[in-house]
């Protein structure tokens, strides 16, 4: 199953990465939601992988870990800064970021039936580690950065089935850099995590109420 990516009016990718198409693994890019206003000039994107689960890859590319992106530099954030940032993922982020067993653990309760009703009850965002890993990750990273400078993790969530039966969830996440004060505010109004079809399929639409990734 492809995805199109929706464009809001004059959307401008000029500076962009080029892939900005979802797949069977990943949703679409976050900058091509309308509701982003992403200004190429000011702001930038890592692509990086949150959640982990089997043997597949999660986490920045080594070739993000080992230098520092020259927009940031350029703007005063310092190479070992940049290492700093890298090791605290690991330890606020990385340890919380399995999903394959507490996606075992929630199909199972639902064979319960009732226990799997009060599973969806629960607002498991609020209390998840890897959510709090990430905004406190977030809030470093921005109490240490230049002024005028803003970060901010950018999610896209959609679904996928390959069998017309079974859906699972995608995802895109995208760390944000606001590069002017003019481009942090426009950022900061933007939410956190976006579905790939707000209006179709609910589970394209994302709960957002304690997420930030």
């Amino acid at each position: 199953m492809g995805a199109v990516p929706s464009k809001g009016g004059n959307y401008d990718t000029t500076g962009f990465p080029p892939n900005f198409n979802g797949s069977l693994d990943y949703a679409v890019h976050p900058y091509t939601c309308k509701q982003i206003h992403a200004h190429p000039e000011h702001r930038f994107g890592i692509e990086f992988k949150v959640r982990r689960c089997r043997a597949r890859g999660h986490g920045f590319e080594e070739a993000i870990i080992a230098n520092v992106p020259p927009a940031l530099h350029a703007r005063g954030v310092k190479a070992e800064t940049w290492y700093r940032w890298m090791e605290l993922y690991e330890q606020l982020v990385v340890p919380h970021a399995g999903i394959c067993c507490a996606t075992v653990g929630f199909i199972f309760a639902w064979m319960l039936i009732i226990p799997g009703i009060i599973v969806c009850a629960v607002p498991r965002e609020k209390y998840s580690k890897m959510q709090k890993g990430v905004k406190e990750w977030i809030r470093i990273i921005n109490s240490e950065l230049p002024d005028g400078l803003y970060c901010q993790p950018q999610t896209m969530e959609g679904a996928r089935t390959r069998d017309g039966k079974n859906w699972y969830p995608v995802y895109r996440h995208v760390l944000s850099f606001a590069l002017t004060k003019e481009e942090a505010a426009v950022l900061q109004t933007e939410e956190y995590v976006y579905g790939e079809h707000e209006r179709g399929n609910g589970c394209c639409a994302p709960d957002r109420r304690y997420r930030i990734v």
